[in-house]
């Protein structure tokens, strides 16, 4: 025969109507689930800030960045994939024609061993200055969902650990009243004792 669990006696006591119950048992009785609640909804509010707020900066990078020509102009070594720089990119002078209209020259990583006059492609941006490429909507959304559940965690965090303060708070308050009453009473009982 299978047994049905219940909850117990002791699993509500605090939201049942009980002489015994302090005014500050049914404060801490609401307040668990309501800090509980709270905490999820700033959470998930956080994490879909965050997120949107991170794609919304992705979205804002591609849409003024735009990728153009450049033409090298020295020979560039073939450099080793090393020192921070990817598939061996190296800093090479090359010119372009920024939105405006003018040429403009700078110093920037290329992909190694590109000879002069040969063209490579640059990310600048509307005043035509060279700029890092905007993040890919994959990267945009990888960054999203990690910067959003980080999000999540802090500001959820926060709220449980403001939540075990109060309760704190509570519990030290109860000790204290206890211990009052119990400098008031202890000594009414100690005299039926001896």
């Amino acid at each position: 025969m299978m047994r049905v669990l219940r909850p117990g006696p002791g699993l509500w006591w605090r939201w049942r109507r009980n002489p015994l119950r302090r005014r500050s048992d049914a404060v801490e009785a609401w307040m668990l689930p309501v800090v509980g609640a709270l905490a999820l909804t700033i959470a998930v509010l956080g994490g879909l800030l965050a997120s949107q707020g991170v794609r919304a900066a992705a979205d804002g990078q591609r849409a003024q960045r735009h990728s153009t020509r450049a033409v090298v102009l020295a020979d560039t070594p073939v450099g080793p994939a090393s020192a921070g720089r990817a598939d061996g990119d190296v800093p090479a002078r090359v010119r372009w024609t920024a939105p405006d209209g003018a040429a403009r020259t700078a110093r920037i990583s290329v992909p190694g061993g590109q000879r002069a006059g040969s063209t490579v492609r640059i990310w600048v941006d509307a005043r035509g200055r060279p700029v890092p490429p905007p993040a890919t909507p994959d990267e945009a959304d990888f960054h999203a969902t990690l910067l959003g559940g980080l999000a999540a965690l802090v500001s959820g965090g926060t709220v449980l650990c403001f939540g075990a303060l109060a309760r704190q708070r509570l519990y030290r308050q109860r000790m204290r009243r206890w211990s009052e009453e119990w400098d008031r009473i202890a000594p009414e009982w100690s005299r039926g004792t001896l």
